[in-house]
């Protein structure tokens, strides 16, 4: 017969393992803790220069009464609280913001949204779109040029590269500039001034990353925007990557691209080259 355990070594076993399992619990949590950090410190970062942003970097519509009456403010922002109930399964508000903090999506938008604010913010502003344009005009983040108010959009997706359904996704995606695509809730420049408004004809590139470097990137997150470690590097060299590829693509497609898209296109890639430049990249083959 086995000999029984003591109680007290039980009880002690029992305070150990429920130790390690909060030390493990709050390791977890701690990637999302850093990236709610710096999205604050971008917000407010933003906010100072005269961005209508919330505090997760999210073009605000409160912000926008001055172009849309109050009720069609509210009445876009039911839509979208609408769709979540039925997404969601009628859970409340807060435990939506709860769920969506923990799925790869939203830890994918915001983890750009950070590094490409650490590495291009000296040129760009870099946010996130609200709400109703990510769900029904399905951009995800707009990259303003800080010299002429000239804008890009970016529209993200965790998935694997090497997938023939990826190409078809970015395929899809990348036609879309043919005519752009537009903001409801956007941006303008006017004599140096950044002003609300709805914005049309913008271009837009398709940012697919695998979860192993998203994954990597997270665990590596410092909350300061002046610092940058390895792994944040290889995100935003990946990144810039992808753009210049897919500009590759644009410029030897037989798609009729609008005049006023492919010039916003031709400048920020030429932009994308400087920062190429800068980190030193090579080139991804076609």
């Amino acid at each position: 017969m086995f000999e029984q355990i003591p109680q007290q070594n039980t009880n002690r076993q029992n305070k150990i393992e429920k130790k390690i399992e909060e030390t493990e619990s709050e390791q977890k949590e701690k990637p999302s803790e850093q990236l709610t950090k710096l999205l604050e410190i971008i917000s407010d970062d933003l906010g100072k220069e005269g961005l209508p942003v919330d505090k997760k970097a999210r073009l605000d519509s409160k912000f926008f009464e001055k172009v849309y009456s109050q009720k069609e403010i509210e009445g876009d922002q039911k839509k979208i609280e609408e769709l979540e109930k039925q997404w969601y399964k009628n859970k409340n508000p807060q435990q939506i913001e709860a769920e969506k903090e923990h799925q790869i999506g939203e830890k994918l938008e915001a983890t750009k949204t950070v590094i490409l604010n650490k590495f291009m913010g000296d040129r760009f502003y870099v946010m996130r779109t609200n709400r109703y344009d990510d769900v029904f005009n399905k951009v995800d983040n707009v990259i303003m040029d800080k010299k002429n108010g000239e804008i890009v959009c970016a529209f993200d997706e965790v998935a694997d590269i090497k997938d023939k359904r990826f190409y078809e996704k970015r395929d899809k995606v990348l036609a879309r500039n043919q005519k752009g695509v537009q903001l409801k809730y956007g941006l303008k420049m006017e004599n140096q001034e950044i002003l609300p408004s709805p914005v049309k004809k913008l271009p837009i590139f398709y940012i697919a990353l695998p979860q192993k470097y998203l994954d990597k990137c997270l665990n590596a997150l410092i909350p300061n925007l002046d610092t940058k470690t390895e792994e944040e590097k290889m995100f935003f060299n990946y990144t810039l990557m992808v753009i210049d590829h897919e500009i590759q693509t644009l410029n030897k497609s037989d798609w009729e691209i609008d005049d006023s898209v492919l010039e916003k296109i031709e400048n920020f890639s030429q932009t994308i080259k400087n920062y190429e430049k800068i980190n030193d990249l090579k080139k991804p083959k076609n």
